[in-house]
C-alpha cells in the first residue's frame, strides 16, 4: 500500500485529505507542520506521495518540497495551496513540485493527482531497476572484453574463482548466449583429408 504523507495545519483540511486518501486505498500519515512531514519523510523508505498546504507557519509547502525533494528526487510532490496566481503555479512547478491543486478542489481532481502520481512513482521503480540491470550487464561484457587466461591445449578458460571451464559454459554463464554446434569449412577439409 502506497504511503501517502498530508501537510497542512489547517485542522479542517488535514482530515479532510487524509480521509480521501485513505478511501482510495492509500496509507495516509497525517502531519500538522512541515518540521513532522519531513520526520516521516526520513523515517520511511522508498518513494513518497506528498499533499502538501503551501502556507503552513515555520517551514512552508515550499521549503519543504526542496528539502524532499534533496532528501530522494523520486518524492513525488503535490502542492495543494489556495493561491490562484499563475505565477504561483509556475513558482512552484519550478521549485520541485511535480504538481499543484488550486484550494478548494474537487476530490475528483486530488484522487486523479494522487493517482498520477503514483504512476509517476511505480515508473520510476521500474526505471531504477532496469538502469540496475543494464549496468549489471554492461559490467559483464567489460570483464568478458578483458583478457581471459585460457589453457593453450584444451582452451578451457579460468574463471574468477580459479575453474577452469569450457568456453560455452563461460560464456553462457555471463550472457543470454546460448551455443549451437557445427564444422567449419577448414576442419570438415581437415577430417575429410584424415579419412
Amino acid at each position: 500500500m502506497q504511503t501517502v504523507i498530508v501537510a497542512d495545519d489547517d485542522a479542517v483540511n488535514l482530515r479532510l485529505v487524509g480521509s480521501l486518501v485513505s478511501t482510495w486505498d492509500y496509507y495516509p500519515i497525517l502531519c500538522s507542520n512541515a518540521d513532522q512531514a519531513l520526520k516521516e519523510a526520513r523515517s520511511t523508505h522508498g518513494p513518497l506521495i506528498f499533499v502538501l498546504d503551501w502556507n503552513m507557519p515555520g517551514t512552508d509547502g515550499m521549503e519543504l518540497a526542496k528539502t524532499l525533494k534533496k532528501l530522494n528526487p523520486a518524492h513525488y510532490i503535490l502542492m495543494l495551496s489556495s493561491r490562484v496566481s499563475n505565477a504561483d503555479l509556475t513558482r512552484a512547478l519550478e521549485d520541485g513540485a511535480d504538481d499543484y491543486l488550486r484550494k478548494p478542489f474537487e476530490p475528483t481532481e486530488l484522487r486523479a493527482r494522487v493517482l498520477a502520481g503514483h504512476r509517476t512513482i511505480q515508473l520510476n521503480v521500474r526505471l531504477q531497476q532496469k538502469i540496475a540491470e543494464l549496468e549489471e550487464t554492461l559490467a559483464r561484457v567489460q570483464q568478458l572484453e578483458s583478457l581471459l587466461p585460457i589453457c593453450m591445449h584444451c582452451k578451457k578458460i579460468r574463471d574468477p574463482e580459479q575453474r577452469w571451464t569450457s568456453v560455452e559454459h563461460y560464456i553462457s554463464a555471463r550472457t543470454q548466449s546460448r551455443f549451437t554446434h557445427g564444422i567449419c569449412p577448414e576442419c570438415l577439409e581437415r577430417m575429410r583429408t584424415e579419412l
